[in-house]
């Protein structure tokens, strides 16, 4: 019995070693929560490019696998290489005075949020028409920190 009762013990040792973590290894720093602020500034800094034209940067928005519908084309997006051939027309119209509407966070988790506007697009200096959009995107946390967009929906508002 005391022989069993030493198995027990030693078993429970064995069991309760395995559970703690061994000296010296590196525990991950928790992550951050996502604030409404920071998501709207994350979300914001696309709709700053189109009044820069600054192409590489709304080009690199998109994640390598983001899918969507644009405004502009029927069939669905289905890549970053497809937003960014879309984006040439796009730019071309020198949109230079940007104003969002109404818009609106929706954080969902420390790693993903949505953000849903309105905005005018005028063009001072290109061919590009005053011109009214309504888009929903929605950011993901990307293994290097960095958020993109993994999904947009873009339509043209409905005439009255």
């Amino acid at each position: 019995m005391r022989q069993f009762c030493h198995v027990v013990a030693l078993a429970a040792i064995v069991a309760l070693a395995g559970c703690q973590q061994p000296a010296g290894s590196p525990t991950a720093a928790p992550k951050a929560r996502l604030t409404e602020a920071q998501a709207l500034a994350i979300a914001m800094s696309p709709l700053t490019n189109w009044a820069t034209e600054n192409a590489k940067a709304l080009d690199s928005m998109y994640s390598p696998d983001a899918i969507g519908f644009d405004a502009s084309t029927a069939p669905l997006v289905v890549n970053e290489a497809a937003f960014v051939a879309i984006n040439q027309p796009f730019k071309a119209m020198n949109y230079d005075k940007v104003t969002v509407g109404t818009r609106k966070i929706q954080v969902l988790s420390d790693d993903i949020f949505v953000f849903t506007s309105d905005t005018d697009l005028v063009s001072t200096t290109g061919p590009g028409k005053p011109t009214k959009y309504r888009c929903t995107d929605v950011f993901q946390r990307q293994a290097d920190g960095k958020f993109l967009v993994v999904n947009e929906h873009c339509s043209f508002p409905p005439k009255p």
